[in-house]
């Protein structure tokens, strides 16, 4: 008769090494491809708060919100404490990692900061900085309704200039990311 031996079958070192090795492989591509794709969300989400404060000032010149123009110490600059209500124009600047919409009056540019958006300290815009108005349809300077980002505003990443998003406003004055 035969007689079956029991051989107990190990796992080889080079077996081992290599399996470390796959996993390492794939550890290595996981990371750059999350490290990537949480630069390219940062720049996504900058893209879209910077079309999110462009269609504010475009609505708040439309609806003619009511910003009232108060000094904060006298004298004040401007005759800003003659001011009534609704400002004639809303302008919104882009400069360094910030965003922010003012309202100004009359011909003499009293202007108050209405709000301030901070950004990423990672994030630049091309060509900043760069500013634009809308006129209220029904404020001092009557129809006055322009904006001057006509062509599309490249938002981007200090560090790596090839993540990016780019930011368009139509002829109607309204801000979208592409």
């Amino acid at each position: 008769m035969y007689r079956i031996k029991n051989q107990k079958k190990a796992i080889g070192l080079i077996e081992v090494v290599i399996v470390i090795a796959i996993i390492g492989i794939i550890a290595v591509i996981s990371w750059y491809s999350l490290s990537q794709a949480s630069k390219q969300t940062v720049v996504e989400n900058a893209c879209n708060t910077t079309a999110s404060m462009i269609n504010k000032a475009r609505n708040y010149a439309l609806t003619g919100k009511k910003s009232l123009c108060e000094c904060t110490s006298p004298p004040c600059v401007n005759n800003c404490d003659t001011i009534p209500g609704v400002p004639g124009t809303f302008s919104v600047t882009l400069e360094n990692s910030n965003i922010q919409i003012n309202g100004i009056w009359g011909w003499w540019e009293a202007t108050k900061l209405i709000e301030r958006k901070d950004l990423d300290s990672d994030i630049e815009f091309s060509n900043a900085p760069l500013s634009g108005t809308y006129g209220v349809p029904n404020g001092n300077y009557g129809n006055l309704f322009n904006i001057v980002f006509k062509t599309p505003v490249r938002i981007q990443l200090v560090s790596n200039n090839s993540i990016y998003k780019e930011m368009e406003v139509n002829d109607a004055g309204i801000a979208t990311c592409k």
